[in-house]
């Protein structure tokens, strides 16, 4: 899709709310009431993510807004179609949250995670978030994923899979810990870290294959599907964002052949956010400072890298 209809799109979507706002009545309505109680901030309902259909005809988008039977957030996914008179539908609606909606590259499935249960009475526990997947045409949400510890993030691949960020299963240590009833939880245990990995997923079916093998936890990734490539972020440590010692690493993998290179990071470009542009350069938002110690306030900065370069510029 081109960037100006990227941007016509996003454009029309925060002009939704005036284009669904009733007529305004004929009396004068009353002065707001200019004390702000605490309801008044609990109850709020906001935004919460986006994406735009690849014709750039529809956005996806979700409505964040407290429930008072689970006294939370949740997410609740709706479609709008653009055009002179923008038309939403609700998508879900409930007590479960979905979030994270993406499109798929033709257009007529629409994927997303949610921790609502799973048909499968011997399934991981509810409230692990899976990824899902519903037909646009119409249809009944289906769920692609059953990771024991959830999904962390996903994005498409192609038509026919998904490149899912997630932890493994638990191994043979956590097996024994819940055998003896050990209810310890443990927080940012060195150790004992369990990473999250890349899997390749397939769609419809849902058979999972590990694409990275890395012992350390991948925060942010990005697909290139032109060139069939994933960019994912590495932390060094558990407690990086806190301290912000060492230095992650950026990997790209290629998915087929199989294969995979360290890209040149420094602490002066150190992506945050990661992106491809669709003829497969990687774009990376990184906080310019001069305390490159700490990593402190500064200025967010856009960078790029293509074929043939070590390293961001």
């Amino acid at each position: 899709m081109s960037a100006r209809a990227r941007v016509h799109a996003i454009a029309a979507l925060v002009m939704l709310t005036a284009a669904a706002s009733p007529a305004a009545p004929t009396k004068k309505a009353p002065p707001p009431d200019p004390v702000w109680r605490v309801e008044d901030v609990v109850e709020q309902e906001r935004p919460g993510g986006m994406d735009v259909a690849p014709d750039g005809s529809r956005v996806v988008w979700v409505l964040r807004r407290p429930d008072d039977e689970k006294h939370r957030l949740v997410g609740d996914l709706r479609l709008t179609t653009l055009g002179p008179e923008p038309a939403t539908v609700e998508l879900t609606v409930g007590h479960d949250s979905d979030t994270s909606p993406r499109f798929s590259p033709d257009g007529k499935h629409l994927a997303f995670l949610s921790d609502r249960d799973l048909p499968d009475a011997d399934g991981p526990k509810p409230g692990k978030p899976q990824v899902w997947t519903v037909p646009l045409a119409g249809g009944e949400p289906r769920p692609v994923t059953r990771f024991l510890r959830g999904v962390e993030g996903f994005d498409w691949l192609d038509g026919g899979r998904l490149v899912v960020a997630a932890k493994p299963d638990p191994g043979l240590r956590a097996r024994r810990l819940k055998e003896s009833e050990d209810d310890t939880t443990e927080v940012e245990d060195p150790e004992h870290r369990v990473p999250v990995r890349l899997y390749l997923v397939s769609f419809p079916g849902g058979t999972a294959g590990p694409l990275t093998d890395n012992t350390d936890e991948i925060d942010t990734f990005a697909v290139d599907r032109a060139g069939g490539r994933v960019l994912s972020r590495h932390l060094p440590t558990p407690h990086w964002e806190a301290d912000h010692r060492g230095t992650p690493r950026l990997v790209l993998t290629t998915v087929s052949p199989r294969s995979s290179r360290e890209l040149g990071v420094s602490r002066a470009v150190l992506p945050e956010k990661l992106a491809f542009t669709p003829e497969g350069v990687a774009l990376a938002v990184f906080t310019e400072t001069t305390d490159l110690e700490n990593l402190a306030a500064g200025r967010l900065r856009l960078a790029f890298w293509r074929e043939g370069m070590e390293g961001f510029e």
